[in-house]
């Protein structure tokens, strides 16, 4: 091969990006769950983990397409190492996407507002349009559910104590956000964001994070009253 030819763009998704991609330390497993049976409002023993993994599980199809997104318009800037593990990031993401999205049928079809709760993700979402901040709030995000992923283990027996499919949906999406969690922090290392603008995005979307949890909690805890009374 000629040494002075460059090699040709690799396509990830819909974007070429000039390099070549390595081995992934990030596996996807293509996973698909049976909900069939489940009581999606009162699927684990305890009220208050079910409450509240059902609350995470409204804001996930959203928030991955926005995670998809915002790693899409920097990578560009990755490096050829960063390549494959971005290719594989952007299948998990689109696979949790697709298993949350059928758990969440089940949530609407047992009253809780699946549509009002996606349109208030996206309206949040949209505070941060600026091609920098849906990097840095993908970074947060993708933090806070990574340290969740991190403490599952430890919390297992509560907060998956119930339904052996669901459970097992959040033990396979655990798994790959701890696999993946670098992904978008390392990108951010290539992107000349200022630490000063990282601090105050960030702020910025763990206070949409918390408010959002908290909109969807009151969703679902409504629904949960309309059956029991």
């Amino acid at each position: 091969m000629d040494g002075n030819r460059r090699p040709k763009p690799v396509i990830v998704g819909s974007t070429p990006i000039e390099g070549t991609i390595s081995e992934s330390s990030v596996h996807s497993r293509d996973r698909s769950f049976d909900f069939s049976n489940v009581d999606p409002l009162f699927w684990n023993r305890s009220e208050f983990a079910c409450r509240l993994l059902n609350s995470l599980s409204l804001m996930f199809p959203v928030g991955e397409k926005h995670f998809i997104q915002a790693v899409r318009s920097w990578i560009h800037m990755a490096p050829s190492d960063l390549l494959k593990d971005i290719e594989v990031f952007f299948r998990q993401e689109a696979r949790h996407s697709r298993e949350h999205a059928k758990f969440n049928r089940l949530l609407l079809m047992n009253g809780v507002g699946v549509s009002q709760v996606e349109a208030e993700t996206i309206k949040k979402l949209a505070q941060f349009y600026l091609q920098d901040d849906q990097l840095i709030s993908t970074v947060v995000l993708e933090e806070i559910t990574g340290l969740g992923a991190k403490l599952l283990p430890y919390l297992e027996r509560w907060l998956l104590s119930g339904d052996e499919a669901v459970a097992e949906m959040w033990r396979w999406h655990a798994l790959e956000e701890k696999e993946h969690v670098h992904v978008a922090r390392s990108l951010l290392k290539y992107c000349g964001i200022s630490k000063r603008r990282f601090i105050k995005v960030g702020f910025k979307t763990v206070v949409m994070f918390v408010k959002q949890l908290k909109y969807n909690w009151n969703e679902v805890k409504l629904a949960e009253d309309a059956q029991l009374h």
